[in-house]
């Protein structure tokens, strides 16, 4: 039995295999040849979404200090965007980290009637008693969405205070559209750096 020999093309040209991905001409999977549509678009006519151009012009095909350079203005662009972001956006990503920190859920995840452990930033806190019983509200942000967090028969909690950090468990309820954790366990946290 002898191997298959390639069959000739029926103009008489000789075939000749194609080169490795971002070898040359950009064949394969580093882009089309002449007129070619892969991936990086490389060779002739490519119209990949690295764009047309010479042999090895794809993202595959660029040197060390090309990446480097790409780097750097990445990490200047994303600099640039934090200088010049809302500071209450830059708050709300603070604390969604610090909450997957500490190990809770993101508010705007949670579900009615399941036990949760969120964590966020007391927003206010105030006096309003339900039905005749002292009830404490404090409505919870974590970045992602708000909870009432709401204590009844208390007046007054040592340490709960606006802008307080916080991490609560306990069941939450949606009682008219509004997320509500009625009696929770908390424990205070210590304030996020600056």
């Amino acid at each position: 039995m002898t191997p298959a020999q390639p069959e000739e093309p029926a103009n008489g040209s000789k075939a000749t295999p194609a080169p490795a991905a971002g070898a040359s001409a950009g064949a394969g999977a580093a882009g089309g040849g002449p007129g070619g549509t892969g991936p990086a678009g490389g060779g002739p006519g490519g119209t990949g979404p690295a764009g047309s151009g010479p042999a090895g012009t794809g993202p595959a095909a660029e040197g060390p200090e090309r990446r480097k350079t790409r780097q750097k203005s990445g990490g200047l662009r994303r600099l640039f965007a934090r200088l010049t972001a809302d500071p209450s956006e830059l708050q709300a990503e603070q604390l969604q980290q610090s909450a997957v920190a500490s190990g809770a859920q993101p508010i705007a995840s949670c579900a009615d009637r399941e036990k949760v452990c969120v964590a966020g930033t007391l927003r206010t806190v105030t006096f309003r008693p339900r039905g005749g019983v002292p009830a404490l509200e404090a409505n919870l942000w974590d970045g992602t969405g708000e909870v009432a967090v709401i204590w009844l028969g208390r007046r007054e909690i040592p340490g709960i205070t606006p802008g307080r950090n916080i991490r609560v468990r306990g069941r939450i309820t949606c009682p008219g559209g509004h997320r509500a954790i009625y009696n929770p366990i908390y424990e205070l946290q210590p304030a996020m750096a600056e």
